[in-house]
C-alpha cells in the first residue's frame, strides 16, 4: 500500500527527498502481511501455496483495514495473487474505495520441496538445509526452491519499476500480533 505526501519521517534520507514550496514530499509504503492461513497455524511452509485465509485470518484482515483506515490514507493498494494476501488487501482498500492491484512480484518464496511440509518433515529430508535456514536463512537453499536472496530481489522489482523516487521511509504493521 502505499500512501503519497507523507511528511513524517522519523530518518529522511536527503537524496530520496523532492522539495517542494519548503516541504519535504516522500511516499510512505505500509508494508502488510496476511491473516493466518491453517498453515500459518499449523506451521507447514506456504511458499505459493495458494492457502486461504481461515476465520482468524480473515478477522485479522479486517482488523488491519479499520486499523490502516484509522492512522493513513492510502492512494495504492498492492498484493501478492495469493489469495490470502488478496483478501487482507482487500480488507485494507475497502475503506478507501481503491482497487487492489496483484503484482506477480510480490508472491512469497518459493520453498520448492519444502512446500506443505512441517519444519520437522523437512528436516527429516533435508537436515544440514533447515539447520542454515533456521540460523543464516539467506544463505539457506531450498531443495527445488529458490534463496532468500533471489526472491527478495524478485520482490523489489515492482518497487523500482513503478519508479517511486520519493521512497525514504518503511512501515511494518502486521495483521498476526
Amino acid at each position: 500500500m502505499i500512501l503519497e505526501n507523507y511528511n513524517e519521517a522519523i530518518y529522511p534520507i536527503e537524496s530520496n527527498l523532492q522539495r517542494t514550496g519548503g516541504k519535504a514530499k516522500m511516499t510512505l509504503i505500509i508494508l502488510v502481511r496476511h491473516g493466518q492461513t491453517e498453515w500459518n497455524r499449523i506451521e507447514r511452509f506456504r511458499g505459493r501455496a495458494d492457502i486461504p485465509l481461515n476465520e482468524t485470518g480473515l478477522a485479522q484482515a479486517d482488523a488491519t483495514g479499520q486499523r490502516v483506515a484509522s492512522a493513513w490514507q492510502p492512494t495504492a493498494v498492492y498484493s501478492s495473487p495469493l489469495s490470502r494476501a488478496v483478501k487482507t488487501a482487500e480488507a485494507i482498500a475497502g475503506h478507501f474505495n481503491l482497487p487492489v492491484q496483484v503484482h506477480p512480484g510480490l508472491a512469497d518464496i518459493n520453498y520448492g520441496e519444502w512446500q506443505g511440509l512441517s519444519p520437522e518433515e523437512a528436516r527429516q529430508r533435508w537436515p544440514e538445509a533447515i539447520d542454515a535456514w533456521y540460523k543464516p536463512p539467506d544463505e539457506a537453499r531450498i531443495p527445488g526452491g529458490e534463496t532468500l536472496g533471489s526472491c527478495a530481489s524478485a520482490s523489489w522489482r515492482p518497487w523500482t519499476s513503478w519508479h517511486y523516487a520519493t521512497l525514504s521511509r518503511l512501515s511494518c504493521w502486521s495483521a498476526i500480533p
